[in-house]
């Protein structure tokens, strides 16, 4: 049996995020050879993951992931029944299309779509808004592609709340899967991390400027905190336009000089020394899916301080476990950093948000309910 993952721009570095993960544990829980089908012919994964990668032919003028690929229509025409399951992400007209397809040519396959869904978006989108001629097939092929999915996941717990409320899906196909991390590949290549390693040191890990990661707003929070002797550091590459931002606040605030700063892009070996590091991981995000930096950080012993994005209610136990603020809300993200600054972040904490991270948050604990639902469904 063999489990594919349609992801036509895997690239090197999806390997450990939920896109590599997922197709390696739950194909592990099947009894099945992990695969993935994408265009670039020179992926290939460690000895530790056993995936295999299948080139996708170019017959056709290859388009954005999104729009609907006739080189993956072709290839789940010619090849459907050479795979036991099919894993697509996000439930676009082209991911709809694929399953009506693979159902056509191999009625006994099973079909896992991992919606990868932002709260926010969800709560805004009421169904298909086209009319005529082409909202009609949307509205067909969408409720064609719901009878044929075997299993749908969702990664936070209000949008599956939200999917189940508004019957967006079979309530006996939907299920919750959030995002996470592997336990046995971060413990194979790390020292377990230790309490006494964390240093005052608050971190962000994204694409440092984009429109979605807003931080903006944590400039303008840490220019309202006394930092004392803390650190805080930005983790990632740094977006053109936002490089006027950080002069801009170096200059207005050359009091904390030494207490912010820049490191830009970093490998993944540095980035988990600096989770190991760090005490406290912030994301100021006006939008999020379920961000696997959440379970990186929770994995480590991080407080989390989070806007209220997708999977911020999950990841800090409705705030047990963490701080959740108002999204543009600046002053109370001020707020949350300034107390920890001043309680800081005692061991018990630390070995709660551990503890509370494996259990739930690592692709060992998570995967096997998806496998079952696969089974059974």
């Amino acid at each position: 049996m063999k489990f594919l993952t349609v992801f036509p721009d895997f690239e090197r570095f999806h390997l450990y995020k939920d896109v590599g993960q997922v197709n390696f544990f739950a194909a592990q829980q099947l009894s099945s050879q992990a695969c993935v089908l994408a265009y670039d012919p020179k992926l290939s994964a460690p000895p530790e993951l056993d995936i295999s990668f299948i080139k996708i032919k170019s017959i056709f003028k290859r388009v954005p992931h999104i729009k609907l690929d006739l080189n993956i229509v072709l290839f789940l025409f010619f090849n459907a029944k050479k795979f036991k399951y099919l894993n697509l992400y996000h439930p676009t007209f082209a991911s709809q299309i694929y399953t009506i397809i693979y159902k056509t040519m191999y009625r006994n396959g099973k079909v896992y779509i991992k919606l990868d869904l932002d709260l926010e978006d969800a709560k805004k989108n009421r169904g298909i808004p086209d009319k005529g001629i082409i909202g009609w097939i949307k509205k067909t092929v969408f409720k064609k592609f719901k009878t044929l999915l075997d299993v749908v996941s969702v990664e936070s717990k209000e949008a599956y709340e939200l999917l189940r409320s508004r019957n967006s899906y079979a309530k006996e196909k939907l299920i919750l899967i959030p995002n996470g991390v592997s336990s046995s590949e971060l413990e194979r290549n790390n020292p377990p991390v230790l309490y006494d390693e964390k240093e005052n040191v608050i971190i962000t890990i994204a694409r440092i400027g984009t429109e979605v990661k807003n931080n903006q707003l944590m400039l303008s929070a840490l220019s309202k905190c006394d930092l004392k002797n803390w650190k805080y550091i930005f983790i990632g590459p740094i977006e053109d336009d936002f490089q006027n931002d950080i002069i801009a606040f170096q200059k207005e605030h050359p009091n904390l000089a030494n207490n912010v700063e820049f490191l830009g892009s970093k490998n993944r070996t540095e980035v988990i020394k600096m989770y190991k590091t760090a005490k406290v991981f912030t994301l100021s995000s006006r939008k999020e899916g379920f961000p696997l930096v959440y379970a990186e950080a929770a994995f480590f012993g991080c407080h989390i301080i989070t806007t209220a994005v997708s999977g911020s209610i999950d990841i800090t136990d409705n705030g047990r476990l963490g701080s959740i603020t108002p999204i543009n809300n600046s002053d109370l993200f001020a707020e949350a950093i300034q107390n920890v600054i001043n309680n800081d972040i005692e061991i018990i904490q630390f070995n709660e948000i551990r503890k509370y991270a494996i259990t739930h948050f690592t692709w060992e604990s998570i995967i096997p309910k998806l496998a079952k639902k696969l089974s059974n469904g």
